[in-house]
């Protein structure tokens, strides 16, 4: 997640901490990332809530969901649909 996202976050809800971690990041060039520590965020697709533990970091522009998430959460996507276990996230037209 990145750190301004945090910030943001932060300012509607004022108990989001981050809490201290050890784990290194690197970016696409190699160069190490700046990690500021993970929050536990609510986050909410197809109006189901997860909670779930993000690494903030800096130079990072999108929130980025680990394979851990996906398949926890029997995540799918395919060439039409995507899916949030039984419910359907989107459906999208398939290229001719």
């Amino acid at each position: 997640m990145p750190h301004e996202l945090f910030l943001e976050l932060k300012q509607f809800k004022q108990s989001l901490t981050l809490a201290s971690t050890k784990q290194t990041l690197h970016g696409v060039d190699g160069g190490r990332l700046r990690v500021y520590g993970i929050a536990v965020v609510d986050v909410e697709f197809a109006n189901q809530f997860v909670l779930w533990p993000f690494t903030v970091v800096d130079l990072v522009n999108e929130v980025i969901l680990e394979m851990d998430f996906l398949r926890l959460n029997n995540v799918q996507w395919a060439k039409v649909n995507c899916t949030l276990g039984k419910t359907k996230l989107c459906s999208r037209n398939p290229l001719p």
